[in-house]
């Protein structure tokens, strides 16, 4: 019975992971990205971001990756076919001024490990050129990566406009090298004299050695106001980062799906690494961009505000100077009027379009506190009109939520200049009387001459966006509780399945008893196994699996690897070696119970699969550089092989060969996913060489810090006596499980101890009440009826001992479960099942000295 009631609950555990695969929907969404730097490289970056959503998403939603050239994407904005655009910020305004599509997210950017939603551009020389100033600049030679990059050109011929300089009328020559680090180089080495690029360039140049910092002279101005946590060099304002955007042919329900997957992928996934960012956002505010572009006059806004007489010069000069009679200056003057008319339409349309059509609830406020201008879209959140809040300025703390009034009221009474962006939330209480989440985003506003004017300020609506975050959290926290639940309700019985058949081990009985017992043993080991697979890979999905950095004696590692899976070669045609170099001698600073989780499922894949010939474990050292050992793992069998169209998912989760392999062999398809995680989070990559009937080889490589050679002192640590006798050691445990009890008992007393026994809580609080210093130490069983173990150890810690050791007895084995156990208060953690060996070594640790 006990056995039927496992499988069962593994075959739910089973179903859970399939839950979300069982949809599929018909529809594919496309996903066009701009492809900067080639259209391969693009796809590299980008598809296990599609896969991430692909794999994520609740409503069966697929999508694809469509990489775009820049002329391809300008065509896209022009005449949509995709559904969901990843594109740089200039390219977005031309979307929000066509009102065809809206970002949902923004990215958190990666530069040199740095998460970034904001950058800028870079105005450089080298130093002793004798350029300290904008003004310095004029007449030199400039280069430039390219007239489309923001960073790298538009930011930076926004600031010198705004001094009274023009990038193309007051430098000597202009030059685009198409290459963000090229520009660097060439105005190092002398060719050019200043150089415009995105920030973050010199930063990482100089980490690779191909710049110092100290022979470059950033040019900016005195006034200039960033975060004061931006930690690259910059010249201009700061802009927001690349937005992930849903044309208004995708569906809200989508649209919310898609932006709960961004905004819950971390930066230890494979979408995060392979695109070198950390994540996603809620959408920033792009006014920035447009002001920016539209001061410029290019992109979308290349045909904006040209009524100035200088800008007509410009246009129609050819009519000035056509000729001198009084005839033709009439003609012209009639010319120039009807354009004037058309333009100064057009811009009144596209600035409605710009202001009055806003989704956000945008306003420009003074110095003194006076709402200058304020979008009509106010009255959708507030029910008040633009003219009601120019009117009385306080009218805007009578729609705020009544908690966030006075942290509002403090923010607004305390902008001015010197603060320049600030950001925050709050919530509001809108027309129908629903609270609402704004995203609250203002930065200073300067006048021609550069006084300070005021603040401009942008509240977004991100109500959906945070219940979809607490959504996927709650989602999230939902399925790490069942697994813990699993986890105990698994273990619990599987200790005293793996205890008595330890206890019965150690009896005398007959050949055929000491068959079936080992059958047990075996078969017991073998489904712990698949419960540590399942949970591991419930640890790798939610972002909590971690690694340890302890020292290890490596070649120990190798060999206990080694001890474990000789016994599973089971043909006598079959046979295991292993060649180490002989120079892996000493300690090394790692996780060497992962390491040996890694060559185990190697190993035993290879005695698995190969029925004659032999398994080879080989370890090499490669190279040696700063302290660090890069060595080379490999697994070689000469076992039935794998064919090349299953080598591309044979990492995948619950993926076999074939499944005749799981009929054949077993197993759960899980340990190579577990593996190819632990390798890439110790920095290497697991990797598959094979051919059909001849064999296969794993292999990678890791980075290990050297600690200690073999006969150097090696620092004292607590030492645990493992053969001194426990007679005299009195123990309290407080088990439940009536089976578990009996176990302990029987373990008890082959230790020579003596114990008191509480099936809860409440009886070892009253044991100990009675007299805790007749106890050497209490194992505390967690969940308890009456009274769980938490909550009696809170009382042992507050009413009775601080210090008397209690040790925790869990079957719970989930990420964390040991430090959050230990920072409850307990003094040490034994998992369920528990092995006699360990307990004796925590019985002996702890064992009051007689």
């Amino acid at each position: 019975m006990m056995g039927h009631r496992i499988v069962k609950l593994l075959a739910v555990v089973l179903v859970c992971f399939y839950l979300d695969a069982a949809a599929y929907a018909a529809s594919v969404y496309k996903v066009a990205v701009l492809a900067n730097k080639g259209k391969e490289e693009c796809a590299a970056l980008w598809q296990p971001t599609i896969n991430e959503l692909n794999a994520k998403n609740l409503l069966g939603l697929r999508f694809e990756l469509v990489p775009m050239t820049f002329k391809e994407m300008l065509v896209e904005i022009e005449a949509p076919k995709s559904d969901f655009l990843i594109l740089n910020p200039n390219y977005y305004v031309q979307i929000e001024l066509a009102q065809s599509g809206q970002a949902i997210a923004t990215l958190v950017n990666k530069r040199l490990d740095k998460a970034l939603t904001v950058f800028g551009g870079v105005i450089f020389t080298r130093k002793g050129r004798g350029m300290r100033t904008f003004a310095d600049l004029k007449g030199r030679t400039l280069a430039i990566p390219d007239e489309e990059s923001f960073g790298g050109y538009l930011s930076e011929a926004q600031t010198l406009k705004e001094q009274g300089i023009s990038v193309k009328n007051h430098f000597r020559k202009v030059v685009a090298l198409y290459n963000q680090d090229e520009v660097v180089l060439r105005v190092m080495d002398g060719t050019y004299d200043v150089g415009f690029v995105r920030t973050d360039t010199l930063e990482t140049l100089a980490s690779k050695g191909l710049v110092n910092l100290s022979r470059v002279s950033v040019i900016k101005l005195p006034t200039l106001t960033v975060a004061l946590d931006f930690p690259f060099l910059v010249s201009t304002a700061l802009y927001p980062e690349w937005p992930f955007v849903k044309l208004n042919s995708v569906s809200r329900e989508a649209a919310e799906e898609v932006s709960r997957i961004l905004l819950s992928i971390k930066p230890e996934s494979d979408a995060a690494k392979a695109g070198k960012y950390f994540g996603w956002t809620t959408p920033l505010n792009y006014r920035p961009v447009h002001e920016c572009l539209r001061s410029l006059r290019v992109g979308g806004y290349k045909d904006f505000d040209r009524s100035s007489f200088l800008l007509l010069w410009e246009d129609y000069a050819y009519y000035f100077l056509g000729g001198a009679g009084l005839f033709v200056l009439l003609c012209s003057g009639l010319i120039v009027n009807l354009a004037l008319g058309r333009r100064v339409r057009k811009n009144e349309e596209l600035l409605r379009t710009v202001t009055d059509f806003t989704y956000d609830w945008e306003y420009w406020i003074s110095k003194n506190g006076e709402f200058k201008w304020m979008s009509p879209s106010c009255e959708k959140f507030t029910g008040h009109k633009p003219a009601d809040f120019k009117q009385d300025a306080q009218l805007i703390f009578a729609v705020i939520h009544p908690d966030d009034r006075d942290a509002v009221r403090r923010h607004m009474s305390a902008t001015h200049q010197s603060e320049g962006k600030c950001e925050s939330e709050f919530r509001i209480i809108d027309s129908a009387g629903n609270v609402r989440w704004m995203q609250h985003v203002c930065s200073p506003v300067f006048g021609r001459k550069g006084e300070f004017i005021g603040r401009r300020a942008c509240n977004r609506d991100i109500t959906e966006l945070r219940q979809a975050k607490e959504v996927a959290e709650s989602a999230s926290k939902v399925k790490s509780d069942f697994m813990a639940n699993m986890s105990h309700e698994i273990r619990t019985p599987m200790n005293a399945v793996l205890g008595f058949s330890q206890l019965m081990k150690r009896t005398d009985m007959s050949d055929k008893q000491k068959y079936y017992v080992t059958a047990i043993l075996s078969s017991g080991q073998l489904l712990l196994s698949i419960i540590n697979d399942i949970l591991d890979i419930s640890k790798i999905t939610s972002g909590h699996m971690a690694l340890e950095k302890i020292p290890f004696d490596l070649r120990e590692t190798l060999t206990e690897a080694m001890r474990v899976v000789e016994p599973q070669v089971q043909s006598p045609r079959a046979h295991m070696t292993a060649h180490i170099d002989p120079v892996i001698t000493g300690r090394y600073e790692g996780d060497p119970v992962r390491l040996r989780q890694v060559l185990i499922n190697l190993l035993g894949n290879a005695a698995k699969f190969t029925a004659s010939g032999e398994i080879v474990l080989t370890v090499r050292r490669q190279s040696v550089r700063g302290g660090q050992e890069h060595f080379l793992f490999s697994v070689k069998d000469t076992g039935i092989g794998i064919s090349d169209k299953k080598l591309k998912s044979i990492f995948d989760p619950f993926m076999q060969a074939d499944t005749s392999t799981t009929r054949e062999f077993g197993g759960t398809g899980l340990g190579l996913s577990i593996s190819k995680f632990v390798v890439e989070h110790m920095g290497g990559k697991l990797e598959v060489r094979s051919k059909i009937g001849e064999g296969s080889e794993f292999y990678f490589s890791i980075s290990l810090p050297r600690l200690f050679l073999s006969g150097e002192i090696v620092p004292d640590k607590p030492a645990v006596e493992v053969s001194a006798s426990t007679i005299g050691a009195r123990l309290l445990i407080a088990e439940d499980n009536p089976a578990n009890q009996a176990l302990m008992k029987e373990f008890v007393a082959m230790l020579d101890c003596t114990a008191d026994y509480a099936s809860n809580g409440q009886e070892a609080v009253d044991l100990l009440r009675q007299g805790c210093g007749k106890y050497d130490v209490c194992l505390m069983d967690i969940q308890m009826p009456v009274m769980g173990g938490i909550e009696a150890l809170n009382i042992i810690r507050t009413s009775i001992s601080r210090d008397f050791p209690v040790i925790a007895l869990t079957a719970a084995a989930m990420s964390g479960e040991k430090e959050r156990l230990m920072e409850l208060g307990m003094t040490d953690y034994l998992s369920k099942p528990v092995m006699f060996e360990d307990l004796k070594a925590k019985v002996l640790q702890y064992r009051k000295k007689k």
